[in-house]
């Protein structure tokens, strides 16, 4: 093949492969787009009539959020809107017949779950979001108390949109040890498993009444798909202690030794558990250890002499904190800890052996916690101050 018939034969191929450059899958230009950033979902049921209240936050297109052409402002540009149907679907539809743009999932970063929703329909709504091709699985859920439409209304603190606070606040919530993120894929999973039951974390308002500030602080608890209870600051501590590898960590708390008040702020934590079965009964060993500093001391010194009764007296504190997460789940008869799925994975012959009734033998189980807590400073100050009369 000569040099000109080379020339001519790329020329083919180049215009042949434009052929399949048609753009996305969904033929839809991101001008026709609305986009879901996050969303709020409510169910109720009266006398046999459904129904599903589903408000979404959308981000309102440049020429309506910034309208001058100039800097960017604080101000939000989230826009609210309400769907509502007796099935989630019909709820959705309702929702597009308000908007001038099609409405896009692929976007979403958080849902919110109502209280009765996550009483009574968390796998028919879950799944119904599964059927979705553009859904997020990273995609954050949380559960409240009462109703989760409310959330929504709430304006952003020190940032332009809500959901970009609510993502801050789930990583600093996990920092300070009072709430971990779950995504809509570890959910799912923990769903779906045979061996543990699922946790969201709960948001709620920061005092109580509906305002602008938003907390993200505990855990709802599910019994298999239905919510079941809560885990209040100290057991949600608890919990992660029991289940997380902490790094970079903000947990600060108070403990008792002798007649002062100490603040212990754990830097960072590891666990780890030893399962297996005795007897029939499972058998569970959990280690804790952290690492963190003493940014309050309550004017005495720490020395070599009484460091190591001060660190017994954050460990005994730290520990106390997962007994309570541990008694709480006996209570809800729910392993949201994952303890059956530790002995599933680690000693599957022991799992055979109570996999029939595993529920019976959580409750049975004899789990035990030991906790080493290392004191690595004081901060920038390590001299109390000496005040004369």
């Amino acid at each position: 093949m000569t040099s000109k018939a080379k020339r001519y034969a790329r020329m083919i191929l180049l215009m042949l492969s434009l052929l399949f450059l048609s753009g996305c899958w969904s033929r839809n230009e991101v001008e026709d787009l609305a986009m879901l950033t996050g969303g709020a979902i409510d169910y109720s049921s009266e006398k046999g009539q459904e129904k599903y209240e589903g408000q979404w936050l959308i981000i309102s297109p440049p020429s309506s959020s910034n309208s001058d052409g100039g800097a960017s402002s604080s101000k939000s540009t989230d826009l609210v809107y309400k769907g509502e149907g007796e099935t989630f679907m019909e709820s959705i539809t309702g929702l597009n017949k308000q908007l001038p743009r099609l409405q896009t999932s692929g976007h979403v970063i958080f849902t919110i779950y109502g209280e009765n929703l996550a009483k009574t329909v968390t796998a028919k709504v879950v799944e119904n979001f599964l059927r979705f091709p553009e859904g997020r699985p990273n995609q954050l859920l949380f559960v409240t108390k009462g109703n989760a439409g409310p959330f929504l209304q709430a304006k952003p603190v020190l940032v332009s949109n809500l959901f970009k606070q609510i993502k801050k606040q789930e990583e600093i919530a996990l920092r300070t040890g009072v709430s971990r993120g779950v995504t809509f894929l570890e959910f799912c999973q923990w769903l779906l498993s045979p061996d543990r039951d699922p946790v969201l974390p709960q948001i709620k308002w920061n005092d109580g009444n509906k305002s602008d500030s938003l907390l993200i602080e505990g855990f709802g608890v599910f019994r298999s798909d239905k919510l079941i209870g809560w885990l209040d600051k100290d057991e949600s501590t608890g919990y992660l202690f029991l289940t997380q590898d902490l790094k970079d960590g903000l947990m600060t708390f108070k403990f008792g030794y002798g007649s002062q008040m100490i603040s212990y702020q754990v830097g960072a934590s590891k666990h780890k558990i030893k399962a297996k079965l005795v007897n029939g009964k499972p058998v569970f060993r959990i280690s804790i250890q952290t690492l963190g500093v003493i940014p309050e001391t309550a004017n005495f010194q720490i020395t070599t002499k009484n460091v190591s009764e001060i660190e017994a007296a954050a460990a005994e504190s730290v520990r106390a904190k997962a007994l309570k997460s541990i008694s709480k789940a006996r209570e809800y008869d729910a392993d949201f800890l994952g303890l059956m799925q530790h002995l599933h994975r680690h000693e599957p012959s022991a799992w055979k052996e109570v996999e029939t009734d595993w529920r019976k033998a959580f409750r049975e189980a004899d789990i035990e916690v030991e906790v080493q807590a290392k004191i690595v400073g004081e901060w920038a100050l390590t001299q109390s101050f000496d005040l004369k009369d």
